[in-house]
């Protein structure tokens, strides 16, 4: 499942979606995000608000299906994307959380 982050400040972009939006090298083919990503890669908060605007970037979360001890969601960021299917991913590394006598390797293994 995948939630959407709205964010809580008004009258301004999103900081997730700038800062995601750096994470990204190379350009992009969509012309939608492509804009944007170019224009926080200039350092121009200005041209990323007014892309913005006509690309409606949020920040999607992959909810995991598991709780955490409090009974909260785990939700992890993924990338950047709008509700009309543009979609970057930058974030694709996925950790596996194990307790230490889980691991695949011994002390052993490593001398």
């Amino acid at each position: 499942m995948i939630r959407v982050g709205l964010g809580i400040r008004r009258g301004t972009g999103s900081v997730t979606v700038w800062r995601e939006l750096r994470r990204i090298d190379e350009p992009l083919a969509g012309d939608v995000i492509e804009a944007c990503r170019s224009a926080a890669n200039d350092g121009d908060g200005f041209a990323v608000e007014r892309a913005n605007k006509v690309a409606m970037l949020r920040p999607p979360f992959e909810v995991h299906p598991l709780r955490s001890q409090l009974d909260d969601s785990k939700e992890r960021l993924i990338g950047v994307g709008n509700e009309s299917g543009a979609f970057a991913v930058t974030r694709d590394t996925r950790w596996e959380i194990r307790r230490n006598g889980d691991s695949p390797r011994s002390l052993d293994s490593w001398q």
